[in-house]
């Protein structure tokens, strides 16, 4: 009998996976794995498709994408999840050149699709930051890379009426990632010093419709010199966001937390700083 097997193929722009002619990832959904085809500076991910539902295959594909965005920094584009060309010297290669990565990106995917699709489905935390963290790659203006990755972090450290909510990530991003291994201890400072200047551009950028480059350089000036330039500035920020995400996937695969809810209560009861207001039936929000 003839092959009456259905796929769907997409293309995906920026991975460099000489190494590999195909990667197989294993669908959860489904008993079937989808295949990652490098040839000729080429990348495209092939989707089992017997019922012919192209939203299924493009989300699942977006999924994809995603656990490669999360896996290290790089340039990585998908046509459904509408993006901006970043200029050439800012498109940073995405190269997977080792088993181990392979296998991580293989087990992320796995971690993604158990926890939006199976656990999650009424608790919209992670998806939100997840989404958000997915725009920042898809932004047009530096302004905007900035205010998706801040939202990102308000969505993964901020209850709704703590306050300062500057210090509450001060506070928060660093010990967390610190707690799950992806800083030591004597970069916590930097990461503080680096929400401070976030959270100042970021309320700039919102209420007064500044430019974010001239922000940057005058916050330079005024107050601290970063060793860099603006957007090197907002690729650590992206890099604490993908170490973020990553520790709420530890938190959930690994048993210590039933949802993603459950991982932003722990972090928000655990550090906060210590001039955080109270709401007015005295207890933290």
């Amino acid at each position: 009998m003839p092959n009456t097997k259905q796929s769907r193929t997409f293309k995906v722009d920026g991975p460099q996976l000489d190494k590999f002619p195909h990667i197989e990832i294993p669908l959860a959904s489904r008993t079937e794995t989808a295949v990652i085809h490098h040839k000729e500076g080429t990348t495209e991910v092939k989707i089992p498709d017997d019922d012919q539902d192209k939203e299924k295959a493009i989300y699942i594909t977006s999924g994809i994408v995603t656990s490669f965005r999360l896996q290290k920094p790089g340039w990585i584009g998908f046509e459904f999840l509408p993006y901006i060309q970043p200029p050439e010297d800012l498109k940073d290669p995405f190269i997977i050149d080792n088993e181990t990565e392979r296998d991580e990106i293989r087990e992320r995917y796995k971690n993604i699709e158990e926890i939006v699709l199976n656990r999650d489905l009424n608790d919209p935390i992670f998806r939100l930051a997840l989404r958000r963290f997915n725009r920042s790659y898809n932004d047009e203006f530096k302004e905007d890379i900035l205010i998706d990755l801040m939202i990102c972090f308000e969505t993964l450290f901020i209850r709704a009426r703590e306050s300062p909510k500057s210090g509450c990530l001060k506070c928060r991003v660093g010990s967390f990632l610190e707690y799950k291994d992806f800083i030591n201890s004597s970069k916590i400072s930097t990461v503080e010093n680096d929400f401070e200047r976030a959270s100042r551009l970021r309320n700039c950028v919102v209420h007064e419709g500044k430019q974010y480059d001239l922000l940057f350089e005058r916050y330079n000036r005024a107050i601290q010199r970063y060793p860099g330039t603006p957007w090197d500035f907002l690729l650590k920020l992206r890099e604490y966001a993908r170490f973020s995400l990553q520790g709420y996937i530890k938190c959930v695969t690994t048993g210590n937390c039933p949802t993603t809810s459950a991982v932003k209560i722990k972090i928000c009861n655990k550090w906060y700083p210590p001039n955080q207001r109270l709401d007015r039936n005295g207890f933290l929000c």
